[in-house]
């Protein structure tokens, strides 16, 4: 793992765990656009640009930091994972397109489609 420090190649990502909420977050709003523009498998869709903090938890103080992996195959040890302790509020809209994928075996894709 030692390769990720300094790499050309190296990533940082950043894990956010979610509580879903049944109100909107207006924050998140682009990646809700962006997830239900793909509408078909294998079809792609642009995001407009956000700041990048609304994402992510009020509070980042907290968060678990370790050199790994991709989670892709091969698998590649390139990444510094942070991992935010305090959740970020997503809205009622991703527990639809959640409750698609694991109910029915939907692709993502497929989960997105007219929500």
């Amino acid at each position: 793992m030692a390769k990720s420090k300094g790499a050309s190649d190296a990533l940082a990502v950043l894990g956010v765990f979610f509580a879903i909420v049944d109100r909107d977050n207006n924050d998140i709003e682009p990646i809700i656009a962006a997830l239900t523009g793909a509408k078909a498998k294998g079809a792609t869709a642009g995001m407009l640009s956000f700041p990048l903090a609304e994402a992510l938890p009020r509070n980042t103080d907290g968060f678990y930091r370790y050199q790994g992996s991709l989670t892709t195959p091969g698998c590649n040890e390139i990444v510094v994972w942070t991992v935010f302790k305090v959740r970020a509020e997503t809205n009622k809209r991703i527990k639809l397109i959640r409750k698609r994928v694991s109910s029915n075996h939907f692709t993502l894709s497929e989960a997105v489609a007219n929500i």
